[in-house]
């Protein structure tokens, strides 16, 4: 799902994945394992610490990873939240807060929430393929973190 703007855009897509939102909250903040399972988000360095600095790798699908450089601005264990901000060197042109969102559903069942939200200049030359690629790559790791949870649990 995307929604733009004049000078913002966003871009959410969300999963049912079969198992407790701690598990996969567990899973989504052992940082180190990521090389493992995931396809989009490939590395992260750093500390999971509110104000935090961290590089962000992340691969599009094509072309080498892309490394970002970003600020933790959330972790909150006991509502199972994540997010990231980052920014060009002119916040004005292009600055971004990425999350994620985890919610119980019933017992051992859950729904991930992804979303980038886009501010600046920059958002509205955004294109609509951008947006579907972004999608599709938030997809593929949802997909490859329910793996992963199954993985561990069995």
């Amino acid at each position: 799902m995307a929604q733009t703007s004049m000078f913002q855009t966003e871009v959410q897509e969300s999963f049912i994945i079969p198992a407790a939102g701690r598990e996969v909250f567990a899973t989504l903040m052992q940082w180190a394992r990521y090389p493992e399972w995931n396809p989009y988000i490939t590395r992260i360095e750093g500390q999971a610490q509110v104000g935090a600095p961290i590089q962000v790798y992340f691969f599009m699908g094509l072309g080498p990873r892309l490394p970002l450089s970003c600020r933790v601005a959330q972790t909150d264990h006991e509502n199972q939240v994540l997010a990231w901000d980052y920014k060009a060197t002119l916040s004005w042109l292009y600055s971004a807060r990425h999350s994620f969102v985890i919610e119980d559903l019933k017992p051992g069942q859950c729904r991930i929430v992804q979303t980038e939200k886009i501010h600046g200049l920059a958002a509205c030359r955004l294109l609509g393929w951008f947006h579907r690629l972004l999608g599709q790559r938030f997809q593929a790791m949802h997909e490859a973190l329910r793996d992963q949870v199954q993985r561990s649990a069995a």
